[in-house]
């Protein structure tokens, strides 16, 4: 039954890809992207959005063998798990966010340049831990090996 597996993917894709929309669309319209939950808020929607516009037509392409060796070894591996890590350290980072701000009232918040500073570590973190992958990864007539 591949149809109820190409099913499943289109539709959390659109499901996806329109609620990230729409909370980009919202956080912008809102001023809130000033805010420093905003910037979080845009940050997690943006890597969902990597990971899902790189991994769901991968893998409907990969249902019909149409996909290529050399772009899921080199690109898409790579762009899917550094959008994966930036929305797990984003989620992380929220966390911690809410826990100084519930457990420290009284001290000093965290302002719109550090929270843009801190995005932005977030990303350089997640695309540091997938170098390894361009490095050992090689396309090969069986899929991805590592060498």
């Amino acid at each position: 039954m591949w149809w109820i597996e190409l099913v499943t993917i289109i539709t959390v894709f659109v499901i996806g890809l329109v609620g990230n929309v729409f909370v980009l669309i919202i956080v912008h319209a809102k001023n809130a992207r000033k805010t420093v939950h905003g910037i979080f808020v845009t940050c997690l929607a943006v890597a969902d959005l990597v990971l899902m516009c790189f991994d769901s037509p991968v893998s409907i392409l990969k249902r019909f063998n149409v996909a290529s060796e050399i772009f899921n070894c080199r690109i898409h591996l790579v762009v899917a798990t550094t959008g994966y890590n930036a929305g797990l350290f984003t989620i992380t980072s929220m966390a911690m966010h809410r826990c100084h701000i519930v457990t420290h009232p009284w001290r000093p918040k965290l302002k719109r340049k550090a929270a843009l500073t801190w995005v932005s570590l977030i990303w350089l973190a997640a695309f540091i831990l997938v170098i390894s992958l361009i490095v050992v990864n090689k396309p090969t007539d069986n899929g991805c090996e590592e060498i």
